[in-house]
């Protein structure tokens, strides 16, 4: 029967170790250590990643203009209320029977309100008649 044998492998000694930098770099270096790390970000960055990041960014851009339609002060929170309940219903507890029952209530009622904002005429508030040009029949666009 052979013998195992434990060996601890302690490194190349010849090799000087070389003190972290820190912040004390030149612009060269700091240019060539932020290149590194975004090109270790995207190479480990796959399709699923490409995808998620697509469907968030479309999904905050819808939210900010149904806001900004309805004329809140802050249309970007209607964005991170969108990404808010998309994060949530891609949590376990949103998969759950009352998580997801939230989730479906909130979207049910975005998409209603959505679905009022988009049809409206241009130029009108949802839930108002448009405006005519007296005479005309032609609705006022502004």
């Amino acid at each position: 029967m052979a013998s195992v044998q434990k060996v601890q492998i302690v490194g190349d000694l010849t090799k000087e170790k070389s003190k972290p930098k820190g912040f004390k770099r030149t612009q060269k270096e700091w240019e060539a250590s932020i290149a590194e790390h975004i090109g270790k970000f995207f190479d480990k960055m796959t399709i699923h990643d490409i995808l998620r990041i697509l469907v968030d960014a479309g999904v905050f851009i819808i939210g900010c203009d149904v806001a900004f339609r309805e004329n809140w002060n802050q249309p970007l929170w209607g964005g991170l209320q969108n990404l808010i309940m998309l994060e949530f219903a891609r949590t376990p507890y949103g998969n759950s029977t009352l998580g997801g029952s939230a989730v479906f209530a909130y979207w049910l009622v975005a998409l209603t309100k959505a679905s009022f904002i988009y049809s409206a005429p241009p130029g009108t508030q949802p839930g108002t008649p448009p405006e005519y040009i007296p005479g005309t029949g032609l609705m006022v666009y502004r």
